[in-house]
């Protein structure tokens, strides 16, 4: 999938769970990525993709025991948005993260 797509559909997966999307509150003059979705151009859609909001109807707020996920002395419970918001974060490819999971 290229990043329109990834983006699109994982825009529609979020909505599925309850994300609003405004395109109006999304409006960019970044230039490193481009995505036309419904006619709207998307100049940046890290600013949706590493939303909380967005974040949380993607990936739900189901809470995670995170020795499971990682090796750190003092780990708690976080929900599973924040922990996949944080790996995103440390991703190249931030889209290309999101795809994995649609």
């Amino acid at each position: 999938m290229d990043n329109k797509e990834i983006l699109l559909k994982a825009i529609l997966k979020a909505e599925e769970n309850g994300y609003k999307y405004y395109w109006q509150g999304y409006a960019s003059n970044h230039t490193d990525i481009y995505c036309d979705i419904a006619g709207k151009d998307i100049k940046n859609p890290t600013i949706i993709i590493f939303s909380h909001e967005f974040a949380k109807a993607f990936w739900g707020e189901e809470k995670l025991n995170m020795r499971e996920k990682i090796k750190l002395s003092k780990c708690g419970h976080i929900p599973e948005w924040q922990y996949h918001l944080q790996q995103m974060v440390l991703e190249k490819d931030p889209l290309k993260y999101l795809e994995k999971f649609l």
